[in-house]
């Protein structure tokens, strides 16, 4: 695989989870009805905000990452390879909102403030655990349907 196709998945992977970061911002400005969660009532407030978060966030963002996944498979292949790249690209986008996060939010980090803030971080509430697992699910069911259509390598020369 040419340092090209290399380069473009992870910078790929990485763009997709920013473009995942400004799009959240984007998403949470929904403002929904008092009405909604009268409906649910204050006894299903989680599964009230549950449903709100799927269905307004996580849904969205799952299938951005799925179809931006999917057109970086297609074009790049091997799927292999490059998923792996883009994967990375992924995890590094997370890893720089995380350390951005902490500089900005905490006024004197030091050591063991970080590690329970990234500590804390992976643990979210329940109503967000979808959110959290949007763009890697996305981007496995991209890789999924990649190699269900045989898209595992390059493909050959026509003569």
């Amino acid at each position: 695989m040419s340092k090209v196709r290399v380069v473009t998945a992870f910078f790929s992977g990485l763009f997709l989870y920013n473009v995942f970061v400004y799009l959240g911002g984007m998403l949470s400005a929904i403002q929904i009805p008092n009405g909604y969660f009268d409906f649910f009532g204050s006894q299903h407030k989680v599964l009230a905000l549950f449903v709100l978060e799927a269905t307004t966030f996580a849904f969205p963002c799952f299938l951005l990452s799925a179809i931006w996944s999917w057109i970086t498979l297609r074009t790049l292949s091997p799927v292999r390879d490059v998923a792996k790249w883009c994967f990375g690209g992924i995890l590094f986008g997370w890893l720089y909102w995380q350390a951005k996060f902490i500089f900005i939010v905490l006024p004197e980090p030091n050591l063991s403030s970080v590690v329970e803030l990234l500590a804390a971080s992976l643990v979210t509430p329940v109503w967000t655990v979808l959110n959290v697992l949007a763009v890697p699910l996305g981007f496995i069911a991209a890789v999924l349907l990649a190699i269900k259509n045989g898209n595992l390598g390059p493909k050959p020369m026509q003569a």
